[in-house]
């Protein structure tokens, strides 16, 4: 499904949409790739995603796991011309973890769902965030 981060209190003004097709491919050997396109706005937009890796047992999903991707900063670009409010933009985020490797070869069915958060104008300062891993869940 697409989601809307409204960049002003209300959800008027814009804002950061992500569209409907996001993607997350996960392999056996640990690597992950999210993909998905978005429709920026002419201010700086900085999105961190979390995707909840759960299985079903009995009906019931059951948490197994978490990927936290670094944040991402997404800027548009100088060639925006003035009239144009938005762009979009293809993002692809990936990086690896063998406990995804692990989790695959114990659940190979897997439920996920995602959350994020938007922050618009301000880019991250350098090794603030730094998160990019899976989290392995405390539940039993």
């Amino acid at each position: 499904d697409a989601c809307h981060f409204p960049a002003e209190p209300g959800g008027a003004g814009g804002g950061l949409v992500i569209y409907d097709g996001m993607q997350l491919d996960l392999s056996s050997n640990g690597d992950y790739t999210a993909s998905f396109f978005a429709e920026i706005p002419r201010s700086c937009v900085t999105v961190r995603l979390r995707f909840s890796l759960c299985t079903v047992v009995d009906g019931e999903f059951v948490p197994c796991g978490a990927i936290i991707v670094s944040p991402v900063v997404l800027k548009s670009s100088s060639l925006l011309s003035s009239q144009s409010a938005a762009e979009t933009v293809r993002v692809e985020v990936s990086g690896n973890s063998p406990a995804i490797s692990k989790l695959l070869k114990e659940q190979p069915q897997i439920v996920v769902s995602r959350r994020g958060v938007a922050r618009f104008g301000l880019v991250p300062e350098q090794g603030v965030y730094r998160l990019s891993a899976v989290a392995e869940s405390q539940d039993n």
